[in-house]
Parts: structure tokens; C-alpha cells; sequence
């Protein structure tokens, strides 16, 4: 569709006057209709003239009913003031819509030629860059983008070889081997498919492989090629010689008596409980193993100083006036069981459920008479509640002393069999009553033996 609308006889009057400002333009009532309605760039040019012959052009980009949208002085007119009903405005031939038209005798084309789908027939493209005669294009060449060459395919006059990029066009018929050079490990090239001996003797470095050729050069113990793998039951065989063995089919080959294969590491539970005959024993769990004769898990602690009982005057041993006893050395500690800053305390390190315990210490009472008391306290519960965690072991009562048998004196405490949570920590509780008494130097210890 062309930019420039037309409309016969399109004439009207004024109806309301404008300075050389105004844009928009009031027709008479219902003569809008006369006039085209543009869209997008479309336009069309109209002429004002008054009673005293006063004339500018307008360019019209919009009419809405009798309402014209317009831009004042057109085509070298100048903007004027006119006065209502007596300017007319009217389409009329101007000269810039004429110089619109490509002339019959010739004239410079500005902007595109839109064929709308239409033949040019009978046409004749000139120039430096195309041309087009009968159908065919002649004397120039194709290019893929403007000005450049490198790309171009060119035919030239009078026969010879069409290139391509300065390079002649190969067709049908060439020997093109003799152009090519054969394919190298820095160069491209031509080469041939090898054969299945070359493929086998794996010496000629100038042809390639094919993949049929590669899967039928079979393996050896002297020849490199393909293998297929080995099933587990080939695995656990192991009397095929040309398969090779996986990882799924190595793990699942698995070792018994009598038979080679994968064997798991057994998890010192297991090692522990002594009765799994598929899996293997490290060094370190069989040091740690419970279960094992001859080896001893667990804790002895030694007191190298002299220490003072407590003094309950009552029967009741609930905590009132019981001290703990310490202990600063150690002979072994497989379990970190004597807690570092807590020297009275053994700890249940993790994985441990049933331990025994034991100590003993030689004691000076401080005069005749008085009754000594020592116990294992579990978790600093002196009441009933120790009863719930494991039994509470109240061993060791010393007989009344007598006069001139104050010192000397020896306790020797042994727990049952306790089942313990990790956790858990013992001690050794100890008082006398109706006296003083003290553990002497150097005598007092207390062992941890974890059993389970």
C-alpha cells in the first residue's frame, strides 16, 4: 500500500479559524469523510486558501471524524492564519507528491521496490553488481556478504573452471588425490582403512581402524586387541584366560575355604562376638576384641599420696560426709577411661555394655574403735536411683578395731558383673565412722575391666 493516500473532489470549509500554530484543523460537519484516513506512515497532502487567495500546504497524518492532525507549512509553504468558512481546504496535486512518482523516461529509485509478490518480466538488472539477462546471472560473482570475496563462487567468461574463494571447484570425474595430501598427526589429509593384518600387527602408523576392524583383533597374553568380560562364575573359576575380570565380578568372587575371592572386613562387634567365619580380622580389632583370651581391655589407676576419709557420724551412707577417692597414675589405659581433670572418675567409653570393677588400699585408723565404709558409686547417685542405672556394690566393712591395731588395715573392693551405657562413670566412695581413719601412701588403686 502506497504512503500517499488520494480521494476525489475532497474539499470542505473551515470550521473553526487558526493561527500558524495550530496542528489540527476542524472541517465542516461531515465533510471529514471526503478526506483519507492514514495509518502508521501513510499520509496525504491538502491545500489551504482563503477569500483573499492566501495558500500554505499541510501534510495530513491523522484524521478522527471531521478532525484533521496536520503539519503546518508543507512542501516550502508558509504557516498562516485563516479565518472560518471562508478558507476552503482541498486535495490538490503539489509538487512534492508528484516528485514522489519514478518518472516513465528515467529517474533514481529511493528506497525499496516492494513486487508484492509480482514477476518482474522482461526486466534488465545493470550495474558494477548484478545482472541479470534471461533468467541468468552473468559476469559477476556470488557473494555471501557485501564487499567480501574470500567467500565468493565466480564463473568466469568464456569457460574455465568456476572457483570458490580464489580455489577452483572440483566436480565429478577429478582425481582429487593428487590434490590432497594424506593425513598426518599435525595435518589433515587423506588416508586408507587398514586391514585386519595391519590391524593385528599394530605396526603401520599411516592408515586408520575401523570399528569392526578394532572388535575382530582379539587379545592375548602377546597380542593387544579386544577382551570380552568375565561372569563371576568364569571369576571364581579362574581358568578362562581370555576374559577380563571387572569389578562387579572381582567383588562378587567371594573367598571360602578352599577358594580365592573378595573377603569383607569384620566391624569389631562382629569380632567381638567370635561366631562369623566369612569375613576377615584385622590387627586392630583383634586388639580390641573382647572376646579374645589373654586380652585385657580397660583402666588401672594408682594413688601416689596418703589421703583422709571422710567422717559420717550416722549409719546411713547417703553421700553425707563419703569423699572420693583420687587417683594420679596410671598403668594402662587402653579406652581413655580415667577422665583427664576428674582423676576419681572411670568413664564407659562408647561400644562398651558390661564391665567389673575392683580396688583395694591399705588404711591407719586414727585411734581404736570405728567401722570403715567404701562403695562404687555409679554417676554420683548415692540413693535408690543407682539401683535403676546397675547394682550398687557396698563391699568392704572393716571389723571394729581394737586398741594398738590402729594401723595397717586393708579394704579390698570387687563389683559384680554391670551392665553400663556409654557414658556412664564410676567412682570409689569411702568414710568412717565413730573415728578418723587415712588411705596410706602409695597403697591405694582401682581397676576398670570392660568385659562386653
Amino acid at each position: 500500500m502506497a504512503n500517499i493516500l488520494f480521494l476525489n473532489n475532497a474539499t470542505s470549509l473551515l470550521a473553526a479559524s487558526i493561527d500558524s500554530l495550530d496542528v489540527t484543523i476542524q472541517l465542516g460537519s461531515g465533510d471529514g469523510a471526503l478526506f483519507p484516513s492514514p495509518t502508521g506512515p501513510q499520509y496525504f497532502v491538502a491545500t489551504l486558501e482563503d477569500d483573499a487567495g492566501a495558500i500554505e500546504i499541510v501534510q495530513c497524518t491523522s484524521r478522527t471524524g471531521d478532525l484533521l492532525t496536520v503539519v503546518r507549512g508543507f512542501d516550502n509553504s508558509v504557516a498562516q492564519s485563516f479565518a472560518m468558512t471562508v478558507t476552503r481546504i482541498e486535495l490538490r496535486l503539489t509538487s512534492v507528491v508528484v516528485e514522489e512518482f519514478i518518472q516513465k523516461n528515467g529517474d533514481i529509485m529511493e528506497g525499496d521496490l516492494d513486487m508484492n509478490g509480482n514477476n518482474l518480466v522482461d526486466g534488465v538488472l545493470t550495474g558494477p553488481n548484478t545482472q541479470i539477462l534471461a533468467g541468468e546471472i552473468v559476469g559477476v560473482p556470488l557473494r555471501g556478504d557485501t564487499g567480501v570475496s574470500t567467500n565468493e563462487i565466480d564463473v568466469p567468461s568464456g569457460g574455465g573452471r568456476a572457483t570458490a574463494g580464489g580455489a577452483e571447484i572440483r566436480v565429478a570425474g577429478d582425481d582429487i588425490t593428487a590434490d590432497v595430501a594424506s593425513a598426518t598427526e599435525s595435518a589433515e589429509g587423506i588416508a586408507e582403512i587398514a586391514d585386519q593384518t595391519e590391524m593385528d600387527a599394530g605396526t603401520d602408523d599411516v592408515r586408520f581402524v575401523t570399528p569392526k576392524k578394532f572388535r575382530d583383533t582379539a587379545a592375548t597374553d602377546t597380542q593387544r586387541g579386544t577382551l570380552r568380560t568375565a561372569t563371576v562364575a568364569q571369576t571364581e573359576t579362574g581358568t578362562n584366560d581370555t576374559r577380563a575380570v571387572t569389578p562387579a565380578a572381582f567383588a562378587g568372587t567371594a573367598a571360602a575355604e578352599g577358594q580365592i575371592g573378595t573377603i569383607a572386613i569384620a566391624d569389631q562387634a562382629t569380632v567381638d562376638a567370635g561366631v562369623d567365619d566369612t569375613q576377615a580380622v584385622t590387627a586392630a580389632k583383634l586388639a580390641a576384641a573382647t572376646s579374645v583370651p589373654g586380652v585385657f581391655r580397660g583402666c588401672t589407676a594408682y594413688k601416689t599420696g596418703a589421703q583422709a576419709m571422710g567422717v559420717n557420724a550416722a549409719p546411713i551412707f547417703d553421700g553425707t560426709g563419703e569423699i572420693a577417692v583420687t587417683f594420679d597414675l596410671e598403668s594402662f589405659d587402653t579406652d581413655s577411661i580415667h577422665a583427664g581433670g576428674m582423676p576419681s572418675r572411670f568413664v564407659v567409653p562408647a561400644g562398651v555394655s558390661r564391665v567389673r570393677l575392683s580396688a583395694g588400699w591399705r588404711f591407719n585408723m586414727g585411734g581404736a574403735g570405728g567401722i570403715v565404709h567404701s562403695r562404687f558409686v555409679r554417676s554420683g547417685l548415692f540413693t535408690g536411683s543407682l539401683d535403676v542405672a546397675g547394682p550398687t556394690v557396698n563391699a568392704g566393712q572393716s571389723p571394729n578395731q581394737g586398741a594398738g591395731s590402729v594401723l595397717g588395715q586393708h579394704m579390698t573392693l570387687v563389683s559384680p558383673v554391670m551392665d553400663v551405657t556409654p557414658g556412664d562413670y564410676f567412682e570409689v566412695y569411702t568414710t568412717v565412722q565413730g573415728n578418723t581413719a587415712t588411705i596410706a601412701a602409695g597403697t591405694a588403686w582401682f581397676s576398670f575391666e570392660i568385659l562386653a
